[in-house]
């Protein structure tokens, strides 16, 4: 039997930093919201567009003008009926301006006692913004813009409730349309979703997700699904949610109210213009947050107590599976969970190479359990997840599959791409697995843990502060005692072999381990010889590794920095594709712009994008 590098040692496979104190430092919670009833204005501006009370002060100028202002105060549909004719008759800038304001908030005064009238209002007040609200340059600050988008807005939102049917004839001041839902690639249905909302009437609170919106044509809105559909287990179980765009796009006598999913595209061609449409990537995030706190699973007490919570490690989809799209799996750190990546995801969803054509999955695992069992549930949900959509092996976007792995993740994720041979099995045990005096279940345990191939669909890993080495934090009495509290249901080895084969079928250094506690903390101690020598490992010849580094102590050499629980030295590795030191501590650089920019250029180059 071969042995595995140059191992003397002690504590077991494993391991991220962190331990005890990083808790704190980590948190659990997510974000947190709540929707209006109306929308939210940006702006002073919008607000006086929105209130049905009062007129701008240029209509109100034009309807003096026209001699009207005093007719509107007595019968303002009347008013605006003759403010029509007038336009209709000699069309002129002001009176459309004022026209579409008078319309809108017509519809305004109808929405809740008589829908069907106020969406033919609202179709009359998006067809007079319509090519203005195309060709502006600053949409947010366009009266015409804003009008546009929130006519459109009421529009989706009245069909989803089934207040409106479609397709169907309407009659307005404008002239007739028929009004239909748009089809085709990148299309949505209305239909589709549990829960649709628009955009600004999504309210943030006390959440730590940076807000990443795109300024464009047409409506924000955020789509809903309840439940998982068969593509895939959603996060928290609760669903998927979607960044959409509604817009009204008019050609003749046709009006297509079209849903765009921007997760495809967040640009169109509408009317011979190419449009970059308006989005809100952060709201459907915050949706998966919205039920109650405690689906947000305390990262420390998945550390402290892994399994008491019936959570298991497990892969999570933020949307069903797409043909189309690489694979980008996120794996968390110890004393986290799944859903304390969505900050950091958030961020990345800034990008639109990443949006357009990455579909994130995220790993989620009790962070107490051995790091040879997590890896082991991480390869095992990865083949699954071939098997399930790539059942044939056809689809090349599988083989450009990139984990992200921060912290302890960084460990889970190198093992994935690593070959173990019969290595790992010899520097813990002197017997062959049929040899061990064990249950099926048990010895099939072992040998998913300690023998593994590497995986040929991983073209690219980013590791994020990841301690390859170790870190002497693991070591120290916070490391320690976070450590000895650690309990899970099993124990990794008495629950294989009883004391009185440990003797014989274990190495010194199986023998160590089972007498120690193999937990992830303690794999994490700089002094674990297992840690270096998974380096060794040979990996797929197609992947390709990237290092982000964390150093807080600025001006200090590289060689010599650290973040607080990783030092340099841990985090560095030799084969690296591309490697930059990030000024951070451990718990800030998934916050760092340098961090986004260097995740966002990799990720580019991966999908062979500039």
């Amino acid at each position: 039997m071969r042995s595995l590098g140059s191992i003397g040692g002690r504590s077991v496979l494993g391991g991220t930093v962190i331990a005890v104190a990083s808790l704190l430092l980590m948190g659990c919670g997510g974000s947190r919201f709540h929707v209006t009833n109306r929308p939210v204005a940006d702006s002073r501006m919008e607000a006086a567009l929105l209130d049905s009370n009062h007129l701008s002060a240029a209509t109100s100028a034009l309807m003096r003008m026209e001699n009207l202002r005093t007719a509107y105060r007595r019968n303002s549909s009347a008013a605006t009926r003759s403010l029509a004719a007038r336009y209709r008759k000699a069309p002129t800038e002001a009176r459309r301006a004022a026209l579409a304001e008078l319309t809108f908030l017509w519809a305004q005064r109808l929405a809740e006692g008589n829908p069907d009238e106020a969406a033919t209002l609202y179709l009359d007040t998006a067809r007079l913004c319509y090519e203005s609200a195309l060709d502006v340059a600053d949409p947010d600050r366009s009266p015409d813009a804003i009008l546009y988008r929130q006519s459109v807005a009421e529009l989706a939102v009245a069909l989803h409730r089934k207040e409106i049917h479609l397709p169907r004839t309407l009659r307005g001041i404008t002239g007739t349309h028929r009004l239909v839902e748009a089809t085709g690639p990148r299309m949505v249905h209305v239909a589709e979703f549990d829960h649709l909302v628009p955009a600004n009437r999504i309210v943030l609170d006390k959440t730590r997700l940076e807000r990443q919106v795109q300024v464009g044509f047409g409506a924000a809105f955020v789509g809903h699904q309840n439940g998982p559909s068969a593509s895939g287990r959603s996060l928290n179980g609760y669903g998927y949610g979607y960044a959409l765009n509604a817009s009204l796009r008019f050609s003749g006598k046709i009006a297509e109210l079209a849903m765009q999913d921007l997760m495809s595209s967040s640009e169109a061609r509408i009317s011979g213009r190419e449009v970059t449409l308006a989005g809100d990537f952060t709201a459907p995030l915050a949706y998966l947050s919205r039920s109650t706190p405690a689906l947000w699973r305390s990262g420390v007490r998945e550390m402290l107590r892994p399994g008491q919570s019936g959570n298991e490690p497990s892969l999570h989809s933020l949307r069903p599976f797409d043909v189309d799209k690489i694979p980008l799996v996120i794996v968390h750190g110890l004393s986290s969970t799944a859903e304390e990546l969505l900050p950091f995801l958030n961020l990345l969803r800034g990008d639109a190479v990443l949006r357009e054509r990455y579909q994130v999955l995220a790993f989620g695992y009790p962070t107490g359990y051995p790091i040879s069992y997590n890896a082991a549930a991480l390869r095992s949900a990865l083949r699954d997840y071939r098997r399930q959509h790539d059942p044939s092996a056809g689809n090349p976007r599988m083989g450009q599959m990139v984990l992200i792995g921060y912290s302890m993740g960084g460990i889970l994720s190198n093992l994935q791409v690593r070959a173990s041979g019969d290595r790992v099995y010899d520097a813990l045990f002197t017997q062959s697995p049929d040899e061990l005096q064990l249950d099926d279940a048990a010895r099939e345990r072992i040998r998913e843990q300690a023998f593994f191939d590497a995986d040929r669909d991983i073209a690219r890993i980013i590791f994020i502060a990841v301690p390859h080495r170790g870190s002497t934090f693991a070591k120290n009495p916070i490391g320690r005692f976070g450590a000895r509290v650690i309990r899970f249901p099993f124990d990794t080895v008495d629950d294989l072999l009883d004391a009185g084969n440990r003797a014989q079928a274990l190495t010194g250094l199986g023998r160590e381990i089972a007498v120690g506690s193999p937990n992830s903390v303690n794999a994490l101690r700089s002094d674990n010889p297992l840690l270096p020598a998974i380096l060794t490992l040979p990996t797929s010849e197609i992947v390709r590794f990237h290092s982000i580094i964390a150093q807080r102590n600025r001006g200090a050499p590289k060689e010599e920095g650290n973040d607080f629980f990783v030092s340099y030295q841990s985090a560095h590795l030799a084969e690296a594709d591309s490697e930059i030191v990030v000024s951070a501590k451990h718990s800030s650089i998934l916050k760092k712009d340098e961090t986004i920019q260097e995740v966002w250029r990799i990720l580019r180059l991966n999908a062979g994008r500039n």
